[in-house]
């Protein structure tokens, strides 16, 4: 075979297995959306301020913490990364609104407390694989447009900057949230009901150690994604190879 012929040949057979290789980052790429309290279309029995809407309540800051029931998430196929979590407005009384520079830390864990058991001691309810996924001067905001079954879109959204890898196997999750200062959003669709997997503890200071639990939960979007799936041994082996083979080709066809 020619050097020409021989460089086309290994162009050919790199730019398959590089193909094949994004083709299986695109795959690790896709997302499973869930929702937890209440169905995409079907608004919640309840609304709630917390843990944003700290202007409407005394202290102007807030602790708040929130469990969802592992059952919540039944559908994942196995341990995912918990990427983008999002509220809706409420559909009575919620409205449009934009606040920046919330200054908030929002930590994640797998909790072994019940989903409407939480305990009124913060610290009592974390896992040992607490992590800070989101944390600084933040903004969020609504349009509180109105979609089918009058609930709205979940465009109230934190985009976590440290995924999270949660395995519901593993038990609830745990959401951990302190709201520094004094701001104004709106009320969020929430549920309460006892049994439903959800639950929250909530204190007027985002510095307390006990607060308050009761049966109220958010209604939630949550974002996960796969783990990374490696390349497989052969083809992590091969496309560096076929590179160096198309280096020495065009050499072949430069003399």
């Amino acid at each position: 075979m020619s050097g020409r012929n021989h460089l086309g040949m290994n162009r050919i057979v790199l730019a398959i297995l590089i193909g094949l290789a994004l083709g299986q980052g695109a795959g690790a790429r896709a997302a499973t959306v869930l929702i937890a309290g209440a169905g995409a279309g079907t608004e919640g029995d309840y609304n709630s301020g917390f843990p944003f809407n700290t202007s409407l309540f005394r202290g102007g800051s807030m602790r708040f913490q929130q469990v969802y029931g592992a059952n919540e998430f039944a559908a994942l196929p196995g341990p995912q990364y918990l990427t983008t979590i999002a509220f809706r407005a409420d559909g009575a009384y919620g409205e449009q609104f934009a606040a920046v520079a919330l200054d908030l830390r929002i930590d994640l864990s797998t909790t072994p407390a019940g989903a409407d058991g939480l305990s009124p001691t913060f610290a009592d309810n974390i896992g040992p694989d607490r992590r800070t996924v989101l944390a600084g001067e933040i903004t969020l905001s609504s349009a509180a447009t109105a979609v089918a079954g009058g609930t709205r879109f979940f465009d109230i959204v934190l985009a976590l900057t440290d995924p999270f890898l949660f395995d519901p196997a593993r038990g609830n999750l745990l959401l951990d949230i302190r709201s520094y200062g004094t701001t104004t959003t709106t009320q969020m669709d929430a549920v309460n009901v006892r049994a439903d997997g959800l639950s929250r503890v909530v204190a007027h200071d985002a510095y307390a150690t006990v607060g308050a639990a009761d049966t109220v939960g958010l209604v939630t979007q949550f974002t996960f994604q796969p783990q990374p799936v490696p390349l497989p041994p052969a083809l992590c082996l091969l496309v560096p190879a076929l590179a160096v083979l198309a280096g020495l080709g065009r050499g072949r066809a430069r003399r």
